[in-house]
């Protein structure tokens, strides 16, 4: 151990709509380890700074590293957590949900949200709280610490739908670039044209129509430079209704007809 920072709440209060019963800020060092028995009708939330963690509120050891935090309920059976590498710095709350609808976060999944500068704050400002025997604004301020965890991990999770949503989209639109189309892609993804709409402008800030028409010249381009296919082989290839306006898309997008373009080849070797 290298430093240890903590408080334990003198009585066992209860506000709404979650108790904060004891704040912990560690910084360990790798012998650092800890088995702790049940704590009735509470939960821990561990907030890793620096370094790593292991924790084990049940039968498996689920570690933390560097901006994780991990939530997991603390009354069913006794729980271990040490330092996994050579340090592990970390805040560490004990509380109690007085309201139970209250946790919004997953329990035992790990979150990589990593404590800002005002997250830490808010933590400093309630384990002060609690020295001074102010449990309520303690957990006053836990309860915002815990909103705003929430908020940032929803934001998170609507990202990270969005980027595989995008990912399975961009997949189809180049296995199918012969015949896609705005209807077909989101047929395939399983959502309305509207709702695909607004994933390609919140992800590339441009409509499907010019990604799918960006995805054809790009493709282009590679078989003109690459293959000695007929013009108007490419064009039906990837899906153009002939070659003329394969060839007026073509330039809009490069600046020059696909004939100037195969022309290149033989500067690119």
């Amino acid at each position: 151990m290298q430093y240890l920072d903590f408080c334990a709440a003198a009585e066992r209060y209860s506000f709404t709509p979650v108790t904060a019963d004891a704040i912990y800020y560690v910084v360990a060092d790798k012998g650092y380890r800890i088995s702790h028995p049940p704590i009735p009708d509470s939960c821990v939330l561990a907030a890793t700074l620096q370094g790593s963690g292991i924790l084990r509120p049940g039968s498996e050891d689920i570690r933390t590293d560097a901006g994780d935090i991990l939530i997991f309920d603390a009354s069913k059976v006794r729980f271990d957590y040490r330092c996994a590498d050579t340090g592990w710095n970390f805040w560490w709350f004990e509380f109690r949900c007085i309201q139970p609808d209250f946790l919004e976060l997953p329990m035992e999944h790990v979150l990589h949200i990593p404590l800002e500068e005002f997250h830490r704050t808010i933590c400093s400002e309630a384990l002060a709280s609690l020295k001074l025997k102010d449990s309520k604004t303690a957990s006053s301020l836990l309860a915002s610490l815990l909103c705003i965890l929430s908020r940032q991990e929803g934001a998170a999770a609507v990202m990270r739908r969005e980027a595989e949503l995008f990912r399975k989209a961009d997949h189809y639109i180049r296995r199918s670039i012969a015949s896609v189309t705005v209807q077909s892609t989101a047929h395939y993804l399983g959502i309305c044209e509207h709702t695909l709409l607004n994933l390609f402008r919140t992800v590339l800030g441009i409509r499907t129509t010019d990604y799918i028409r960006k995805i054809r010249i790009e493709t282009a381009c590679h078989k003109l430079l690459t293959e000695d296919l007929p013009i108007r082989d490419i064009a039906l290839q990837l899906g153009f209704s002939d070659p003329f306006t394969f060839s007026k898309s073509f330039r809009k997008w490069t600046g020059m007809s696909p004939t100037e373009y195969r022309k290149t080849r033989g500067d690119t070797d």
